[in-house]
C-alpha cells in the first residue's frame, strides 16, 4: 500500500509571503515527498494565520482530516517546509505529535 502524506504550510506575515512564500513551501514539500516515496495526499494552506497559538483553521482542518482518512487512505505523514510553519511553542509540538500519533 502507498504511504500518502499531507502537507500543511503557512504564511503570517507579507514578509513571509515574499521570503517564504506558499508557493515555495509547496514545492519544497511535494519534492520532499517525491524524494521518499510518499505520496501527497492533501496540501492544507493556512493564510494570515500566526503560529502563536495551535489554534488555527487549516491546522485544525489537517488534524481532523488525518483522523478521519489515516487508515482508509494510508496517511502516515505530515510534511512541513520548516518546523516554526507548524508551531513555535514547544508545547503546541509536543501536543500536536501526540494528537497525529492517535
Amino acid at each position: 500500500m502507498i504511504e500518502r502524506a499531507v502537507i500543511y504550510i503557512r504564511v503570517s506575515t507579507a514578509d513571509q509571503v515574499e521570503n517564504f512564500s506558499l508557493a515555495t513551501q509547496e514545492a519544497a514539500c511535494l519534492e520532499y515527498c517525491k524524494q521518499r516515496g510518499l505520496e501527497a495526499d492533501r496540501v492544507f494552506r493556512e493564510e494570515g494565520e500566526s503560529a502563536k497559538s495551535a489554534n488555527r483553521t487549516r491546522l485544525n482542518e489537517m488534524v481532523k482530516y488525518c483522523a478521519a482518512n489515516r487508515k482508509a487512505r494510508n496517511i502516515t505523514t505530515v510534511v512541513v517546509y520548516r518546523v516554526d510553519r507548524f508551531a513555535r511553542k514547544m508545547a503546541d509540538h509536543t501536543a500536536l505529535k501526540a494528537i497525529l500519533k492517535q
